[in-house]
């Protein structure tokens, strides 16, 4: 039985809402699980109440929308804006580092933090993040880079539709339908697309119904969801004719109507059952041919006796060890026959059986089978003589769970609760098996849990700490000493003030009240003077200054980094703040904060690069570790934040791409188009200066900025650079300097 929910209102869900907060440090979610101070709700089910306006709520709302207006807006990260110019970018690095134009599913954009192909497709698609808007990554794909969009299909006309579908019947034999696949003669076309667009008129089409309609339009297909309306006497006409041909009359085991070459008898005698084109329906061939011309019905089979079926049903038990059913299949004793056939004949008292009744309660009657739509009533008498029995022979009780009833035709434990439960069989209704069992033979029904005390709970955990080492908590399993008892349900108990408890309480509570146990869920106030000192301590030992990943904090009764990170965050313990651990030791101590980093300038970084070639005779790349006289920085988070265009950098750039804009360095990652006619007037200067040809090993090419002949034979091989692949430097001079053989 389902008893009433207690009702809500929005007050105590807030007050709910609160203690949570207080708690965790979080406002709940509808995904937050159980609610702490009432076991029996949970958030989720709060929302549901809220949206549908049950159990006393008004309805129309939800969580988040209730917590909004009572406890402000949730504070969320807003995205940085961004402009088309570095979607581009992004757009042309992502082509250039895999061979493909991205789409929105092609995840994360590579290099840019929190930033992703969808996030961006939704910026462009809606307008946000300073973005024009109504253009999706394709549609800007398709405008500024030529891409082929595959949400924009050029239009069709209804011959190409038509030349397709004769193409795919003569290479088929049939004409398509709308689950014919892909198009062979149009790559990317699919006839279920073809479908609708005809459906919808789209792609220049006229709106034509479907595949099918149009194909029967043109002569090309007989459309089956439009068959000619049919008569009985034109059905009745053919019959004539078929039996003037052949001397017998149709069947609709006959095949084709020869007057309708697409029509058959067998479709004729479906629509003729069912009632479609043109027919009443409830009628067969067979029947119109014995109404209309006399032709006698085919024979329904020879007809049946009481002994018979039973001869075969003995026979059934003995080789199978089982008695039949309807849905047996074939008969064993009598192959021609099944088991449907003559339930069939014996429901409707057909081949000379009589009154109508079936094959379970014809076994039930003559074989004693037991059947379950004609069950005997029960007394409690009865079921108690079963339970007894069942207590002597086994020495337990039984359950629901305990099978059949031994000596008692085919009854069930499972088949006794359910009749007793619903009261369909005498005793009842709404009492059970083990209501029973609690009423007649004394055993504790399960449900009827014992009274518990708070000198019991606190015995059982200083046990429990004396076996294990550590105080229970709610996830540490049975308790031991107490029969089918867990330390989670005496929380629960102790939270609802069930079984002679006080409500109002938990297990933490309790052990923190006696046995002074830290409560994870109701620790002391914090303070900053008190967090810096300890962070000094932790400095002064490790040399280092803590992380939330530092661990547990000597001397602070088991308080750990990780949970004052938390409160500092939240706000908790008295605390009253809404800032990180890095940011308070960055305030008060002066730490460098990796979230908080100060803005970049251009000319601040071609400074530590002219120092460093200064330095070192080279230009600084990525890879380079650390910028001395920088404050920890290293070339890898310079070139990282220039493509991001984080920390007052513009996006789009790199290290490569700014020492090749401001000091002229030459950028492999963006080199120039080559052209044959300028690397062949490199080799006639070289030849004419050494009186031989370049090989790719001869190294740098005087007055190019940086080009070696080792790099123009990688472009004409790969195809680089503007460059035709499959050449190389010597084939190139062999064809057309012709230079002396070997080179």
């Amino acid at each position: 039985m389902k008893y009433p929910r207690p009702k809500l209102t929005v007050r105590k869900i807030m007050t709910w809402a609160d203690a949570h907060h207080k708690r965790t440090g979080y406002w709940p979610t509808k995904r937050s699980g159980r609610v702490y101070e009432t076991p029996d709700d949970t958030w989720m089910a709060i929302d549901r109440a809220l949206g549908g306006g049950i159990r006393g709520l008004p309805g129309g709302s939800s969580l988040a929308t209730e917590l909004t207006a009572a406890r402000g807006p949730r504070k969320r990260r807003p995205l940085r804006p961004v402009t088309i110019e570095t979607v581009m970018a992004w757009v042309d690095a992502h082509y250039e580092r895999t061979g493909r134009w991205p789409t929105k599913r092609s995840g994360p954009v590579h290099g840019v933090r929190g930033e992703s192909w969808m996030a961006v497709d939704a910026s462009l698609c809606h307008g946000r993040r300073t973005l024009p808007g109504h253009m999706s990554l394709a549609r800007r794909l398709a405008r500024d880079r030529n891409v082929r969009n595959a949400y924009t299909k050029p239009d069709l006309t209804i011959k190409q539709v038509l030349k397709w579908a004769d193409a795919h019947h003569r290479r088929t034999g049939k004409y398509p339908v709308d689950t014919s696949g892909p198009v062979k003669e149009a790559p990317g076309e699919t006839w279920s697309g073809l479908t609708q667009s005809l459906h919808h008129g789209g792609r220049g089409l006229p709106p034509s119904g479907s595949l099918a309609k149009l194909l029967a339009k043109h002569s090309r297909k007989r459309n089956r969801a439009q068959l000619p309306r049919l008569t009985y006497n034109q059905v009745l006409a053919w019959a004539d004719r078929h039996h003037r041909r052949t001397g017998n009359w149709p069947t609709r085991h006959s095949g084709p109507v020869d007057d309708s070459p697409e029509d058959t008898w067998g479709k004729i005698n479906y629509a003729m059952k069912v009632g479609y084109r043109g027919f009443k329906g409830n009628l067969s061939l067979a029947g119109l041919l014995a109404a209309r011309r006399n032709v006698p019905k085919p024979n329904r089979g020879s007809p049946l006796s009481i002994e018979q079926i039973l001869g075969w049903a003995d026979h059934h038990r003995r080789r199978t060890g089982k008695w039949p059913h309807k849905e047996s299949r074939t008969i064993l004793a009598a192959p021609s026959e099944t088991w449907s056939a003559v339930n069939d004949a014996l429901r409707v008292g057909r081949r000379g059986l009589g009154s109508p009744t079936t094959l379970a309660s014809l076994l039930a009657q003559y074989r004693g089978r037991r059947h379950r739509g004609d069950l005997p009533r029960l007394t409690i008498k009865q079921i108690l003589a079963w339970i007894d029995a069942f207590r002597k022979r086994t020495d337990q009780w039984p359950s629901v769970y305990s099978g059949e009833i031994a000596g008692s035709n085919g009854e069930t434990w499972s088949a006794i609760n359910d009749a007793l439960r619903t009261g369909s069989r005498g005793p009842g209704p709404h009492t059970s098996l083990a209501k029973n069992l609690a009423t007649y033979r004394n055993k504790r029904h399960p449900n009827a849990k014992p009274r518990l005390s708070i000198s019991q709970i606190l015995d059982w955990a200083d046990r429990h700490c004396r076996r294990t080492g550590h105080w229970p908590k709610m996830d540490s399993g049975p308790i031991v000493g107490a029969r089918d008892l867990t330390w989670s349900a005496v929380h629960s108990a102790l939270m609802s003030g069930s079984r002679g408890l006080p409500v109002g309480s938990s297990l933490p509570r309790l052990l923190q009240q006696r046995r002074n146990v830290r409560n994870v869920h109701g620790l002391p106030p914090l303070t900053r003077k008190q967090i810096l000192a300890w962070a000094d301590a932790f400095h002064k030992k490790h040399k280092k200054w803590p992380t939330p990943k530092s661990g547990r904090i000597p001397g602070a009764n088991g308080q750990d980094w990780s949970g004052v990170q938390a409160a500092l965050w939240t706000g908790g313990r008295g605390l009253r703040t809404h800032m990180t651990l890095a940011q308070l030791l960055a305030k008060h101590r002066g730490v460098r904060n990796n979230m908080d980093l100060p803005a970049m300038t251009v000319p601040k970084i071609l400074k530590w690069a002219d120092a460093y070639h200064k330095r070192t005779g080279k230009w600084p790349k990525k890879g380079d570790g650390v910028i001395p006289l920088s404050g920890r920085e290293t070339w890898q988070k310079v070139d990282a934040n220039l493509i991001d265009g984080l920390r007052g950098l513009r996006a789009g750039s790199s290290l490569p791409r700014l020492l090749a804009k401001h000091r002229g360095v030459r950028n492999i990652h963006d080199l120039p188009r080559l052209t044959i006619k300028r690397i062949l007037a490199w080799a006639d200067d070289y030849h004419r200066r050494f009186d031989q040809w370049p090989k790719r090993a001869t190294g740098h090419i005087e007055g190019t900025g940086g080009e070696t002949w080792d790099t123009i034979n990688h472009a004409l091989k790969k195809g680089t650079r503007g460059m035709r692949a499959g050449w190389s430097l010597a084939k190139l001079l062999n064809t057309h300097r012709r230079p002396q053989r070997g080179l």
